[in-house]
């Protein structure tokens, strides 16, 4: 994933979501 405006656990929870 490339969220840096996000936190690390906010981006792992969208990209657990998506994939």
């Amino acid at each position: 994933m490339v969220l840096g405006s996000q936190p690390q656990g906010e981006t792992c929870d969208k990209g657990r979501a998506l994939f």
